[in-house]
């Protein structure tokens, strides 16, 4: 298999969920992005695992659901103080904070 780093999110999120179904891979080569990830898996290295959104439209490899894993990860989106106002962050903020999910009220930040 090939994984993340140790210490990556995914990594740990994925140990936890292969632990618990009993599984301990034989981790054959660890990268430290999901790009070098998938450029691994497509070379023929080995499998590996991503998030599904991160394997959206790619034809290069083939992807298959965990079942039962209950794996969530959790992303963050952070800006310096003094950047907040500049048009396309704000921008980028209303957007993140019109998407589903549990969030934290990110329009604190604005006050």
């Amino acid at each position: 298999m090939v994984a993340r780093e140790e210490g990556s999110m995914t990594r740990r999120i994925v140990n936890e969920a292969l632990s618990r179904a009993g599984v301990k891979p034989k981790i054959v080569l660890e990268l430290g992005s999901r790009e070098a990830l998938c450029e691994a898996v497509s070379a023929g290295l080995g499998l590996g695992v991503i998030w599904e959104i991160e394997a959206y439209g790619s034809t290069r490899f083939r992807t298959l659901p965990f079942r039962n894993a209950k794996m969530q990860s959790i992303d963050y989106v952070a800006c310096l103080k003094s950047d907040r106002m500049r048009p396309t962050i704000k921008a980028f903020f209303q957007v993140a904070a019109s998407l589903p999910g549990k969030r934290t009220d990110i329009r604190a930040l604005w006050r």
